[in-house]
C-alpha cells in the first residue's frame, strides 16, 4: 500500500528474527494520522504554543490556529463557529457536560 506510506503509524518500524515487525495501531484515539499532520502539529509547536489572548507572536499564532480549526469544522458541521467547543480529550468534554445536566439544568 502507497498511501500506507503516507501514515507513519501504519509503517513497520523494523525486522525481529528476519519479520517484519508488526504495526500497533492500538492509540488511544484510535486513528492514524497522515504526514501532513504530523508536521502542521510540529510547527504549530515549535512557534505557536501559547496562551491565547496575549500580545506576542506565538500568542496570535495559537489564537489563529484554534480559530481557523473552529471555522474548518464549522464548515464540515454545517453550523456556525461558535457551536464549536474544543477541550482536552472526548471524555473529559462529556464529563464536563454531564456534571452541567446533573442538577436538571437544560440546553
Amino acid at each position: 500500500l502507497r498511501s500506507a506510506l503516507k501514515f507513519p503509524g501504519l509503517r513497520t518500524y523494523g525486522t525481529q528474527k528476519g519479520k517484519e515487525v508488526p504495526v500497533l495501531a492500538d492509540g488511544a484515539s484510535g486513528s492514524q494520522v497522515h504526514e501532513s499532520v504530523l508536521e502542521a502539529m510540529m510547527d504549530q509547536l515549535r512557534f505557536g504554543t501559547a496562551n491565547i489572548g496575549g500580545s506576542y507572536d506565538s500568542s496570535r499564532r495559537a489564537e489563529g490556529a484554534v480559530s481557523g480549526a473552529r471555522s474548518a469544522m464549522a464548515q464540515f458541521l454545517n453550523c456556525a463557529t461558535e457551536e464549536i467547543a474544543f477541550g482536552p480529550s472526548m471524555t473529559a468534554l462529556v464529563y464536563h457536560l454531564s456534571r452541567a445536566f446533573r442538577n436538571g439544568n437544560m440546553f
